[in-house]
């Protein structure tokens, strides 16, 4: 159940990291030359990650969703704080 949770939270993470990549990329700030043409996508970060929440259920490496999730979650407080910049 608590990797269920996680990986939930995963996708929740990606979904609000687009949303801030987004009012950042308005701003004129991107810290991730990668994601400059797809990180705002809402529903593009939302779509590949329930789709790698899904792999990782399918191969049985659901114990690694709590670790993705507090990943996005440094990204988000990170997105966050380039607000305030």
């Amino acid at each position: 159940m608590y990797n269920k949770i996680a990986g939930i939270l995963f996708i929740v993470l990606n979904i609000l990291d687009a949303y801030l990549t987004k009012i950042n990329l308005a701003r004129g700030v991107e810290a991730n030359p990668l994601m400059a043409n797809i990180g705002d996508d809402m529903l593009f970060k939302g779509l590949i990650s329930l789709a790698v929440v899904i792999v990782f259920f399918a191969l049985r490496w659901e114990k690694w969703c709590p670790l993705l999730a507090m990943g996005m979650f440094a990204v988000v407080v990170w997105n966050s704080f380039m607000l305030w910049l």
